[in-house]
C-alpha cells in the first residue's frame, strides 16, 4: 500500500492521492472491511479513502457502526470515518437485507441456489422451478419476519423511556435478533433506477430496508419478488449509469407517515 501511495503521489506531482475501494455483492463487503483497515492503518495520512459498495450485505453490528461514526478524520473538519462509505442499494435487492436474519434462519440450500444464479449472471433458472417455489417462499417470509423484528426492536429502543430498558432486554432474550446493522451513507435506487434516495441516518436506513421489502402491487407473489431481486442484484451498472436525480433524507422523522404527507417522488417510488 505504501508503494502504491508513493507512486500515486509521484504521478500527481505531490498532490494528495485519491484511493477508492469498490465492490459488488460480497466484493462490496470486502471493500468495506478493506477501507476500515486502511483508515486504521493510515489514520495519520492525509489520504481520505472512499468506499462505494453495490448490493453488499451488511457488515458489522451496532458497536462496529458506532465506532466507525465516532472516529474522526484527522484532516477533515467534523467528518467521521462513516462519511467515507457509500452503499448503493437497489430497492428490491435482497442481498443487503439477508443478514437481518440470524444465521440459524438462513437456509443453506436457498443461499447456494441464489449464489449459483449470481455467478451465472442470472442465466440459471433454478429460482423459478416448481421444486424451489416453497424454498423461495419460506426464505422470503422468514427474511421479512426477521427484518420486522429487528426494525421494530430498534424503533422501540429509540422511543423507549428511561424505565423501559429492562423490558426491551427481556424481549431480546426471548427472540433471537440479527446483530447486523447499517452504517455509512445509503443510496437507494428507486423507480426506474435513474433516481437515488440518499439516506445518512442509519436508523432511517434500517426502517427503509424493512418497509421497502413489503410486496406492492396486485398480482405480485413471493416467487416473482425473489426473481426480481436476483435481476436487480445483477444489474447495478446499467441501473446507475444515467442518474438524473438525487434526493436527500437526513432525518428519520422525514419519512412520510401517510400518502398525504408524501411530497417527494423518491418516497413514492419506495412504496412508503
Amino acid at each position: 500500500v505504501d508503494k502504491v501511495l508513493e507512486k500515486k503521489k509521484e504521478k500527481g506531482k505531490g498532490k494528495v492521492p485519491e484511493i477508492v475501494f469498490t465492490g459488488h455483492s460480497n466484493g462490496g463487503a470486502i471493500a468495506i472491511l478493506a477501507t476500515v483497515w486502511f483508515l486504521e492503518q493510515y489514520r495519520h495520512s492525509k489520504v481520505t479513502p472512499l468506499c462505494v459498495s453495490y448490493g453488499a450485505p451488511l457488515v458489522g453490528d451496532k458497536i462496529f457502526g458506532h465506532a466507525v461514526r465516532r472516529e474522526q478524520l484527522l484532516h477533515e473538519i467534523n467528518k467521521s470515518w462513516a462519511s467515507c462509505f457509500i452503499n448503493v442499494v437497489s430497492i428490491r435487492d435482497l442481498a443487503p437485507r439477508i443478514l437481518l436474519s440470524p444465521l440459524k434462519d438462513l437456509n443453506k440450500d436457498y443461499l447456494e441456489s441464489v449464489f449459483q444464479t449470481w455467478e451465472k449472471k442470472g442465466k440459471d433458472t433454478t429460482l423459478s422451478t416448481p421444486a424451489n417455489r416453497e424454498l423461495c417462499e419460506d426464505f422470503f417470509t422468514n427474511l421479512v419476519n426477521n427484518a420486522f423484528a429487528v426494525a421494530s426492536y430498534d424503533s422501540c429502543v429509540l422511543k423507549s423511556s428511561a424505565g423501559g430498558g429492562s423490558l426491551l432486554e427481556a424481549v431480546k432474550d426471548l427472540v433471537e435478533l440479527s446483530p447486523y446493522r447499517p452504517f455509512g451513507s445509503f443510496h437507494f435506487c428507486v423507480g426506474d433506477g435513474k433516481t437515488l434516495l440518499r439516506v445518512d441516518n442509519h436508523d432511517a436506513v434500517l426502517q427503509i430496508l424493512f418497509y421497502s421489502l413489503q410486496l406492492h402491487g396486485e398480482g405480485i407473489d413471493v416467487r416473482q419478488a425473489v426473481q426480481g431481486s436476483v435481476e436487480e442484484h445483477l444489474h447495478y451498472e446499467s441501473r446507475t449509469k444515467d442518474l438524473n436525480l438525487i434526493s436527500l433524507l437526513d432525518n428519520l422523522n422525514q419519512l412520510p407517515l401517510s400518502p398525504q404527507n408524501n411530497f417527494n417522488p423518491a418516497f413514492e417510488a419506495l412504496g412508503l
